[in-house]
């Protein structure tokens, strides 16, 4: 049985959810720098069915990743 998560917060605007409905993503290589009111990345690359490689460095300000690779391959989990 598949848990819960909830639904990401405006999915349409998320430019990895855009890239991954074209064509698939398979790997995602980037280093963002968040200001200080993003604190949280939940649920911002489940169900990305063909992710095989996330190296991805967040910064202090985040407080939640919950959900974050929901529904992508385990293969890609630390």
């Amino acid at each position: 049985m598949q848990p819960e998560y909830p639904a990401p917060l405006f999915p349409e605007k998320n430019p990895f959810r855009i890239a991954d409905s074209q064509s698939g993503l398979v790997r995602i290589e980037f280093k963002v720098l968040f200001g200080p009111e993003v604190t949280t990345l939940d649920c911002a690359f489940s169900d990305f069915e063909h992710l095989d490689s996330a190296d991805i460095s967040v910064g202090p300000n985040i407080r939640s990743m919950a959900y974050m690779f929901a529904n992508t391959p385990s293969s890609i989990l630390p």
